[in-house]
């Protein structure tokens, strides 16, 4: 991290991830990625999973996907609302049913029905999706 300012190291239960989002020189990020990325495949074991502007690593290989099923089934709702921007989301993305609802948030392919430009834009559907329910509640 020090040879790459702005840049951040979140530690997870299960590993971390390197977060270059924040870097204050943006051009050098996919080095300081990639950099990571062969750092974590030489320790043995470890799962990597790049994304926007993130490099994962966990001892664990669950997926989002894997994640978003088993809140479905603990939770036994009706319907699942899952957002995100990361092609790491995707996985949870696709085990969306029918009537659940998937938004991808920003650019980039996505098995999601529905998409927002920004978490700004995902923030009033949020809001207005609230306001749906409350009324439809009342």
């Amino acid at each position: 991290m020090a040879r790459y300012p702005g840049s951040r190291l979140e530690l997870k239960p299960t590993g971390a991830a390197f977060h270059t989002r924040t870097m204050t020189d943006q051009a050098s990020s996919a080095r300081a990625e990639q950099e990571m990325i062969e750092a974590f495949e030489q320790l043995d074991g470890l799962k990597v999973t790049p994304g926007q502007h993130v490099v994962e690593s966990s001892v664990h290989s669950a997926t989002k996907g894997e994640g978003i099923t088993a809140f479905m089934q603990a939770t036994g709702a009706e319907v699942t609302l899952f957002a995100g921007d990361d092609v790491t989301d995707e996985n949870a993305m696709r085990e969306l049913g029918p009537d659940d609802l998937g938004i991808k948030v920003g650019n980039g392919e996505s098995a999601a029905a529905h998409r927002v430009a920004s978490p700004a834009e995902l923030a009033g559907v949020l809001a207005r999706l609230a306001e749906l329910r409350s009324t439809a509640l009342s």
